[in-house]
């Protein structure tokens, strides 16, 4: 049995350092992580200061396991790939996240909506 999770996740002091060449990179960790350890990625979206995911997971996964796997690898796949940026981020993640169990097809189409309409032409619909 699987359950499909929104999870939605921060950077450090809500900086906004997600942009560019991190962000692609970001994205592309990400994508690799979820493919190694078995969590279906079904929508991402990487804005200057958050992360939305949809994931598709087994149901025994906790949400906190899978948080620990995602934040945990991912910052330190990237401080190692670039370990100048450690001094100026310090940490990539802030603390906690959201997660969301998304029941039924109708649902899961707005979602997916939703997460894949944070941006316009490539660019958080929020930054002017």
């Amino acid at each position: 049995m699987y359950k499909i999770i929104h999870y939605v996740f921060s950077t450090y002091k809500r900086k906004k350092v997600l942009i560019d060449w991190i962000a692609e990179e970001l994205a592309e960790i990400l994508k690799e992580i979820c493919k190694d350890k078995g969590f279906e990625l079904i929508s991402q979206n990487i804005l200057s200061e958050h992360v939305h995911m949809l994931l598709k997971k087994k149901a025994t996964d906790r949400n906190e396991y899978i948080m620990k796997i995602i934040k945990g690898i991912s910052s330190r796949y990237f401080f190692r790939k670039h370990p100048g940026n450690r001094f100026e981020f310090r940490k990539l993640w802030g603390r906690g996240y959201r997660a969301k169990e998304i029941k039924g097809d109708e649902h899961l189409e707005r979602i997916i909506c939703y997460i894949e309409g944070q941006k316009i032409n490539g660019v958080d619909k929020r930054i002017k």
